[in-house]
């Protein structure tokens, strides 16, 4: 955590070093504009869990052997954001946006998470489903999975500098929780079985539907593009689920045209520049 937060803060040191120089520039204007660009973190990626906890973390590992954590293509999975307001210099700004994101964790164990009760209380909690007849078919292209599936819509806060031919983005972000489902699939004798969770009890689950954390992209001006989120705020608020965040690692392609309300030569013209 401290390493993923170490290194925000020293783009975001960095991109202070580049304010003089865009003052001292005659052609960059300071401005702000609204509906600028936009950013999208690929499809190509891999989502998982990090806990100061070492049973907890291997208890929520998650697989790159199938689909459903982000991994191969995973089309509906993923981050994308309008920057909404942009405030600054063509060098250097500041964007407030606006998205949604689409996130898929598939479980490398054959977790069962539901509501239990212990001492009285009643809150989510989490086992292995030991259940000698629940074949989960833990292979590539298996039948079986334990996954959690969510969406929110995402405000993301970045500063925004280049260096050559590269654009760096960093910053906080606010995430609000839209929907999301708990499903297992597995066989019982050669017979497909489907438990599924759906939004209207698992949005009564304890997970912490409002988040914060911190996003990166790098952008080449080709278009390609790597993206890291981690999320300060734990994943559950449950007394019986020690805390665990969110990590995802991204690789994508983004349009090189950064503007949505530019025109096309301005857009070219920027390109060049960068």
């Amino acid at each position: 955590m401290k390493n993923i937060l170490g290194l925000v803060l020293a783009l975001l040191l960095a991109s202070g070093s580049l304010v003089a120089q865009n003052a001292a520039e005659k052609k960059s204007k300071f401005r702000v504009d609204f509906a600028t660009g936009y950013k999208v973190e690929g499809s190509l990626g891999y989502n998982f869990f990090i806990s100061d906890d070492k049973a907890t973390q291997e208890l929520f590992q998650t697989t790159v052997m199938g689909f459903g954590s982000g991994f191969i293509f995973d089309i509906f999975n993923g981050r994308a954001s309008v920057d909404a307001i942009d405030i600054g210099w063509d060098k250097l700004n500041l964007t407030l946006g606006v998205g949604y994101s689409i996130t898929k964790y598939r479980f490398a164990n054959n977790l069962i998470i539901e509501p239990v009760t212990i001492g009285g209380i009643t809150a989510t909690g989490v086992r292995i489903d030991d259940d000698p007849t629940h074949d989960y078919v833990n292979t590539f292209f298996g039948y079986g999975k334990s996954k959690i599936v969510y969406g929110t819509i995402n405000f993301p806060v970045h500063v925004n500098f280049k260096l050559g031919a590269f654009k760096v983005s960093a910053g906080p972000i606010l995430e609000m929780y839209v929907s999301g489902k708990h499903k297992r699939k597995y066989k019982v004798d050669d017979k497909k079985i489907k438990d599924k969770v759906g939004n209207s009890d698992f949005r009564n689950y304890d997970i912490n539907k409002n988040k914060t954390g911190v996003n990166l992209y790098l952008t080449h001006k080709s278009g390609i593009t790597v993206g890291a989120t981690y999320m300060i705020t734990p994943f559950f608020d449950s007394p019986f689920i020690n805390d665990i965040n969110e990590v995802r690692f991204a690789f994508g392609y983004t349009p090189p045209a950064f503007g949505l309300n530019k025109s096309k030569k301005k857009q070219e013209d920027e390109i060049k520049s960068i």
